[in-house]
């Protein structure tokens, strides 16, 4: 009970025997909270995949204008085409790993100071961080390459 009154402290008119009220309202917030952890994630992912919608239209088409006989300068953006991809999943497998290892490190650490198994709340906000920093690194190679193509 020591850290639910971290998070919300009743007035002294309002005390009584009963934490109902202040357990619900932990939940509340903690909810809130990973749900908006799981909402950001899902932005994020959407808008990778229209910024990915826009990219591959635009090499679709100059593939398709370059015809059987490419140029110099299309073969260069196919080679940075694979270039990315390669990168980008390998920055990503990189991130995801040591993201993983920190909060597996610390939910282990929490458990074996506090006594207690992890919480279902903790293990979904883990996994939104591991899989945010899998995303990172397509994100950005994305939005680098929209930019670059809109020129």
């Amino acid at each position: 009970m020591a850290n639910a009154a971290r998070f919300h402290r009743a007035p002294a008119a309002m005390k009584c025997k009963t934490t109902a009220p202040l357990r619900s309202t932990i939940i509340k917030r903690r909810t809130a909270s990973l749900a908006t952890a799981w909402f950001d994630l899902a932005q994020r992912s959407m808008e990778m995949m229209q910024g990915s919608a826009t990219v591959i239209a635009t090499r679709t088409a100059a593939m398709a204008k370059a015809g059987t006989h490419p140029s110099a300068a299309h073969d260069r953006e196919m080679k940075r085409m694979v270039d990315e991809k390669v990168d980008a999943s390998a920055a990503s497998l990189t991130g995801m790993a040591f993201t993983a290892a920190a909060a597996c490190q610390s939910l282990w650490l929490a458990s074996l100071w506090g006594g207690r198994s992890p919480t279902t709340t903790q293990l979904q906000r883990a996994t939104t961080r591991v899989l945010g920093a899998g995303l990172a690194p397509y994100q950005k190679t994305v939005r680098s390459n929209v930019k670059r193509l809109r020129k």
